[in-house]
C-alpha cells in the first residue's frame, strides 16, 4: 500500500507541473489597472482609455458608486453641462478607488469585463504560478494518497481548475460496497480570485460533484487576498481530515434515496438543456412521456403550484446521478461550433442564465456538448439538490380520511 501511495502521489506532482506549464504558455486575457476617476461615464456606456466596459462590468462600477442600474438613463433627461457636473461629483468620493479588470478581445476593439474593486489592504494581482507552488508543496508535506483527477483551464475567466482525490479512504455509503465514494478538494484560481471546495467523486462512474458549501473563497476586493491567507487555507485544506464531510456525503445521499423527485424539480433540471443544442440529453435522460401517461397531460407544461406536488415517479438520488453523469462524460464542444449555433439559433434560444450559452459539436446535430464551463456550473447545481433539506414532496401535507 506504501508503494502505491508514493506512485499515486508522485505521479500527481508530475501531472501537476506538466499542467503549470500549459498554463504558462497560454497567452489569456490581459489584466488592466486603473482608478474610478480614470472612468469616463457616457449617456449608455462607459469606457476607460477609449476602452468601453462590458455590460456586467457597468453594474459593479454602478453598485460601488451607489446608485441604480437605470442611473445613466437620467443623463438622457439633462443638458450636457449638468451631466459633466453630475458624473464628476459621483466619482470623487472614491477617485482614486483601484479597480483591476481583464481585457478581452471584441472584434477588432477591446472590452474590459471581469472587473474587481481592490481592497484597502489587498496585496495587489497574485501569480496563479506561485498557487501551483503552493499546492504543490501542500500535497508533498501531507503524506497522503492523491490522485489527480482533472485539470481545466476556463477561457472565459482564465480561470485554473485543478481537482484532487483522496485514495486514503472510501466511504462506503450503504454498507454493501455497492455506493462508493471519495472525498477530494476542487481549487479555482486567476490572478484576481482563489476558491478551494469540497468535492465529492462517486467510483463506479468517477462523476463527481462540487461542494460550494464546504471550503473558501476570496477575491482582490476582500483585505485577506493574499499568499500568506491562501498558503494556511491549502495546508489545511489538503492536509486535515474533516470528519463532517463523510456524515454530510452519507446523510444527503439517504435522504435522496428514501424520495421522488418532484415535476418541478425534474423540470428545472430539464430546463438547463435546450431541445435545439442539446436534443440527445433530452431524449435520453429527460424522457417524459411516462410522467405525461400517468397524469394524462403535458406535466412540465402545468402551474409551478402543480409540479411541486406532483411526483415525477423517478427516485431523487438516481436523478442526481444522472446529472453528474451528464457533467462528468459531456465531451467538449468546438468554439466555431459555438459561434456557428448561436449564430443559426440565436433569435429563439433563451439561454440559461446560471450555465452561460449552451453548445453542441460539430459532427452531428445531434450531438450534445458541453463546455468545460458548463460541466463545471452542473456540478455546482447538481449539489444543490444533493444537499437540499426538504424535496418540494416533503413539504406536501398528508392525506387523512374526514369523517
Amino acid at each position: 500500500m506504501e508503494t502505491t501511495t508514493i506512485t499515486n502521489t508522485a505521479d500527481t506532482l508530475k501531472k501537476l507541473e506538466k499542467f503549470k506549464f500549459e498554463i504558462s504558455q497560454k497567452t489569456g486575457r490581459e489584466t488592466v489597472t486603473f482608478n474610478v476617476e480614470d472612468i469616463d461615464i457616457e449617456k449608455d456606456k462607459m469606457y476607460v482609455n477609449g476602452e468601453q466596459l462590458s455590460e456586467s462590468a457597468v453594474k459593479k462600477v454602478l453598485s460601488h458608486l451607489r446608485v441604480k442600474n437605470n442611473f445613466l438613463a437620467l443623463s438622457e433627461t439633462m443638458t450636457l453641462n449638468d451631466w459633466g457636473t453630475v458624473k464628476e461629483v459621483l466619482k470623487k468620493p472614491t477617485a482614486s478607488q483601484v479597480v483591476h479588470g481583464r481585457r478581452v478581445p471584441n472584434g477588432d476593439e477591446n472590452v474590459i469585463d471581469d472587473i474587481f474593486m481592490a481592497a484597502p489592504k489587498a496585496s495587489g494581482l497574485i501569480d496563479p504560478n506561485m498557487i501551483f507552488s503552493e499546492i504543490i508543496d501542500a500535497i508533498v508535506s501531507t503524506g497522503k494518497d492523491i490522485s489527480l483527477k482533472s485539470t481545466e483551464y476556463l477561457e472565459d475567466k482564465d480561470e485554473i481548475v485543478v481537482t484532487l482525490i483522496e485514495n486514503d479512504k472510501v466511504l462506503d455509503i450503504f454498507d454493501d460496497e455497492t455506493e462508493l465514494w471519495k472525498i477530494g478538494k476542487r481549487i479555482v484560481w486567476n490572478g484576481m480570485t482563489f476558491a478551494i471546495f469540497a468535492y465529492y467523486e462517486r467510483v463506479e462512474c468517477q462523476s463527481g460533484v462540487t461542494v460550494p458549501k464546504y471550503g473558501f473563497r476570496s477575491n482582490i476586493s476582500n483585505n485577506k487576498f493574499n499568499m500568506d491567507k491562501i498558503r494556511k487555507v491549502l495546508e489545511s485544506e489538503i492536509t486535515l481530515d474533516v470528519q463532517d464531510l463523510d456524515a454530510y456525503l452519507i446523510d444527503s445521499i439517504m435522504h435522496l434515496n428514501s424520495m421522488n423527485i418532484s415535476v418541478r424539480e425534474f423540470s428545472r433540471y430539464r430546463n438547463l438543456f435546450h431541445e435545439k443544442l442539446h436534443p440527445e440529453i433530452i431524449e435520453k435522460w429527460f424522457d417524459e412521456d411516462a410522467m405525461n401517461k400517468a397524469y394524462s397531460c403535458i406535466a412540465t407544461d402545468m402551474s409551478d403550484l402543480w409540479k411541486i406536488t406532483a411526483d415525477s415517479g423517478e427516485n431523487a438520488f438516481d436523478f442526481f446521478k444522472k446529472l453528474i453523469y451528464i457533467a462528468s462524460h459531456s465531451h467538449e464542444a468546438s468554439k466555431e461550433t459555438v459561434e456557428e449555433m448561436i449564430e443559426k439559433y440565436k433569435a429563439e434560444v433563451k439561454f440559461e442564465e446560471s450555465l452561460g450559452t449552451l453548445t453542441v459539436e460539430t459532427s452531428t446535430e445531434k450531438a450534445a456538448k458541453l463546455t468545460p464551463r458548463e460541466k463545471y456550473d452542473l456540478e455546482i447545481k447538481a449539489s444543490e439538490i444533493l444537499f437540499k433539506k426538504e424535496l418540494d414532496l416533503e413539504t406536501i401535507a398528508p392525506k387523512v380520511k374526514w369523517k
